[in-house]
């Protein structure tokens, strides 16, 4: 049950990343000094936000684990730290197309 529910919200999420990347090229009216280079920001930032929210999900699950000794915290912080790196590896790459 668990595998068809990531799936589905797997599926979803690539829906709607999709959908949000059509309207940044597509809607978004193009910026005055810097151009179409401009647009990177809509991805750019946003995944700053989810890196940045992702090591307090492991800072959090640290001292969880820590307090409580129960080995779900450990996973939760494995796994942000995993997602966490991922988003800074975006927002390091993102950067350096805007530069």
């Amino acid at each position: 049950m668990a595998t068809r529910a990531a799936y589905w919200l797997g599926a979803v999420t690539l829906a709607t990343m999709a959908a949000a990347i059509y309207m940044v090229f597509v809607f978004v009216p193009t910026e005055a000094e810097q151009g179409i280079v401009q647009r990177i920001f809509y991805f750019h930032v946003p995944c700053a936000w989810v890196a940045f929210a992702a090591f307090a999900v492991v800072a959090i699950s640290a001292v969880f684990y820590l307090w409580l000794g129960h080995p779900v915290w450990d996973d939760l912080g494995y796994a942000a730290a995993e997602v966490g790196m991922l988003f800074c590896t975006l927002v390091l790459i993102t950067g350096s197309i805007w530069a």
